[in-house]
């Protein structure tokens, strides 16, 4: 698999980093975010970040950029719809009554061995987003 990575660079620190796994090789036509970070969530860090990989990514002739995260309301999928990203959630389930097919509901479970965080933040699917780690296997 091909990687490329985008570095934000501010008075010669790093802020900011997104990784991307390119999807097909050469002939690629798409790609998927691995994992997007900005100092202190940033709003000015992120859009950068994002806007350099999308134009990168047109020039490139890339025609699909893809990102996989919880269903939220929390800063990461705001940023990334003020950024032009919709969700397909809500197309994929559509589509699947009207075929009458029934997917498995995807469980992610997780288990907070540090005592200092707040057991309600764990168990909120808004304080999460998932990396491309967790789609190992996924076929």
């Amino acid at each position: 698999m091909d990687y490329e990575f985008f570095l934000a660079i501010r008075h010669g620190d790093t802020v900011g980093y997104l990784i991307t796994k390119i999807n097909g090789g050469k002939e690629a036509k798409s790609v998927a975010i691995v994992d997007i970070i900005a100092d202190d969530n940033d709003e000015v860090i992120f859009n950068s970040i994002l806007h350099n990989a999308t134009e990168s990514f047109k020039a490139g002739n890339i025609h699909l950029i893809q990102f996989y995260t919880l269903l939220s309301g929390n800063f990461l999928n705001k940023a990334f719809r003020r950024n032009g990203f919709v969700s397909l959630s809500i197309l994929l389930k559509l589509m699947q009554m009207v075929l009458g097919k029934k997917e498995p509901e995807i469980l992610l479970m997780a288990k907070a061995l540090d005592d200092s965080l707040d057991p309600s933040k764990v168990s909120n699917p808004a304080c999460w987003y998932f990396t491309d780690m967790l789609m190992e296997g996924i076929r």
